[in-house]
């Protein structure tokens, strides 16, 4: 029988990281997305779920409700505790994790800056959504959102990827 673990409230930090990617998707401010965006809330939060992950979680969270032709919409509230239950997984099942994704993190950053500091905003952006599991301009916007870039369209790498680390 698995042990069962107290779920840890969200940061403040965290909490308002969540709801403001929750947001990029609530466009008109009504407390819920489309269950079709729940993975690019989550990925841009710093997990990565696979589609049987996502299929798990949107059969586990009630629906707001069902409109014709997309499977119904999800709340802030539930998908936020959703949020909250896999950080704190992370946490003690996986302590090292956050430390070995840090480290990933930055080794991928170097890829791209080479000597420099900084990596540019465009070259991030084509990265994100040609490589790998590309993600979707929503989803690549979803995480740019959460960089800081100077006046002249670079990120200081390291200090964006303690930002994405932070959030995992």
């Amino acid at each position: 029988m698995a042990e069962e673990v107290e779920v840890k409230p969200l940061s403040e930090e965290q909490e308002a990281l969540f709801k403001e990617n929750f947001g990029l998707f609530d466009k008109e401010g009504t407390g819920v997305i489309d269950v079709a965006h729940i993975s690019t809330v989550l990925r841009s939060l710093g997990l990565n779920p696979t589609q049987a992950e996502l299929a798990q979680i949107v059969a586990e969270i009630p629906p707001e409700g069902e409109e014709e032709g997309n499977g119904g919409t999800i709340g802030v509230g539930p998908l936020m505790d959703l949020f909250a239950q896999r950080i704190t997984a992370i946490d003690v099942h996986m302590p090292s994790y956050r430390t070995t994704a840090a480290v990933a993190v930055l080794e991928a950053f170097r890829v791209f800056a080479g000597t420099s500091d900084y990596v540019s905003v465009g070259q991030l952006r084509a990265a994100l959504t040609s490589t790998g599991e590309a993600l979707s301009a929503e989803e690549a916007d979803a995480i740019l959102a959460a960089a800081t870039a100077d006046g002249h369209g670079r990120i200081v790498y390291v200090d964006f990827a303690k930002v994405l680390t932070d959030m995992m």
